[in-house]
């Protein structure tokens, strides 16, 4: 009865927090505004966030202290560790990270020349039923559904902030970026995290404090792209994706008093197959404010410069920052912090294609005995795999049986770039007939990029060495499976 009650409870008070205008902080800033949902499944849910420098252990703990010129702000609506919540109609439920990692929004509202950032962190949403058969995949080759619920689930997390709580930045273009991150976790040895994606957008608005910012100007849009790689089962893979510095709208951000005082939305959207848990640790974050184009100061604009390059150490008078370089180097740090929240935990950084990519999938035959074979040693050679060429090994998992997978990402399409080729160059003893031999090369593809076996010698003496790809699509993953037996 208390669970139910709880739920019940947190949706009366969600009813009082879901307007439109964000509840004040006794110093009459208005606090940030967390929801979760699931699209076209029960209402959104919001979840009460406290005022900064209260007693609430989500942010006094020692562990979880902000960083220095940051607010933390504890998720109350989340119960303490490891209590979770429900939503979207109880397909999905949500809570805090860790004992050691709750639930709560840090934020930076900073003035002129220091970029304002705000962050969640602690959170940890799972899907509590799923219709993916089977759960467990080894490429992207069955791809997510564009829409709906089968095979693959979408569920929505959202920050919300009126940067109100000092005097706002002067009036001129508001520039943003933002960054998505964190860890998809497998349950059990029975699934893997391929096919969990992330994708975040967001929006802005700042003609007065409580603007509407749905309808706002959005900001950049960052995808990570479907994961790869990992393929073990029980895998954790650690990911995360940084959008540009950009102006947001076309007009200057100008609230009142001749200042800018934005509110930003920002959406995340998690993608997952089967029952993996999306951890959220310094994972949907953004930074931003205004500034005068340029690498100059204009009035008290400060110069938005570009993101990467770094003030001169030499310069007489001393440089400052730009708001570009400033924003780049809090979403890199933030995502260095991902990836070593995600390897502490024993997870592994998880592969993607991108733009366009070429990914080998090894298959040992039968799978049931080719477990843990290798290491099976290619070489590779052609523009952006490595420079000019390079060796690299692969070895087949144990779970699922023999196979594993190997990305070659963000790759520049052929033509203009040459050809690729890829051959094997040592295999292990286990095979059929002693050494493994490679069997079989199938090239798939969604796009039309194109393929080639390599043989070497002739006749009925030929033998299978590798692969050339004759012809990379832009925006295409070209999916090379080799059977070895």
């Amino acid at each position: 009865m208390k669970k139910l009650c709880g739920l019940a409870c947190l949706i009366v008070s969600v009813l009082l927090v879901g307007s439109l205008v964000a509840p004040l902080h006794s110093s009459g800033e208005s606090l940030p505004i967390v929801s979760v949902f699931e699209a076209g499944q029960g209402a959104e849910i919001f979840l009460n966030v406290g005022a900064s420098g209260g007693s609430n252990n989500n942010c006094t703990n020692s562990a979880l202290q902000p960083p220095t010129g940051y607010r933390c702000y504890p998720i109350t609506g989340i119960p303490a560790f490891p209590t979770t919540i429900f939503f979207g109609n109880q397909r999905w439920k949500v809570g805090s990270t860790a004992s050691n990692n709750r639930a709560r929004v840090f934020v930076r509202d900073a003035d002129d020349n220091v970029p304002d950032t705000m962050y969640v962190t602690g959170i940890a949403i799972t899907p509590t039923t799923t219709t993916a058969n089977p759960i467990t995949v080894n490429t992207n080759t069955t791809l997510c559904n564009a829409t709906g619920d089968s095979p693959c689930r979408r569920a929505h997390m959202t920050l919300k902030k009126t940067f109100d709580l000092g005097t706002g930045n002067a009036v001129g273009p508001l520039n943003w970026s933002s960054h998505a991150g964190g860890n998809f976790n497998a349950p059990d040895f029975s699934e893997n995290v391929v096919q969990d994606r992330m994708i975040i957008t967001g929006k802005a608005c700042w003609s007065t404090l409580t603007c509407d910012v749905s309808t706002g100007f959005a900001t950049r849009t960052g995808d990570t792209t479907p994961i790869l790689s990992p393929i073990g089962g029980g895998s954790q893979g650690g990911i995360n994706i940084n959008t540009p510095v950009t102006q947001v709208g076309t007009t200057n951000c100008s609230t009142s008093g001749g200042r800018c005082k934005q509110t930003v939305k920002l959406d995340y959207e998690l993608t997952v197959r089967g029952f993996d848990t999306m951890n959220l640790t310094d994972s949907v974050s953004g930074c931003g404010g205004t500034c005068n184009p340029g690498f100059k100061k204009k009035g008290q604009l400060g110069p938005c410069g570009d993101e990467n390059t770094a003030p001169d150490p030499n310069a007489n008078p001393p440089e400052e920052p730009s708001l570009f370089y400033q924003c780049a180097q809090q979403l890199i740090a933030d995502s260095n912090k991902d990836d070593e929240s995600n390897v502490a935990t024993g997870g592994v950084p998880a592969e993607v294609c991108g733009e366009t990519c070429i990914v080998i999938l090894l298959e040992g035959t039968p799978p049931e005995s080719s477990g843990g074979a290798g290491p099976f040693i290619f070489s590779a050679a052609g523009e952006g795999l490595c420079n000019p060429s390079c060796e690299f090994d692969m070895t087949l998992l144990s779970n699922p049986a023999g196979e594993q997978v190997k990305v070659f990402k963000n790759l520049q399409p052929d033509p203009p770039a040459g050809d690729r080729t890829f051959i094997i160059t040592g295999l292990p003893p286990g095979g059929a007939q002693g050494d493994f031999q490679l069997d079989q090369v199938h090239c798939r593809t969604n796009l039309g990029s194109t393929c080639q076996l390599i043989n070497t010698g002739s006749g009925n003496n030929k033998t299978k060495i590798g692969f050339k790809v004759t012809n990379l699509v832009e925006g295409d993953g070209l999916v090379a499976e080799l059977h070895v037996h």
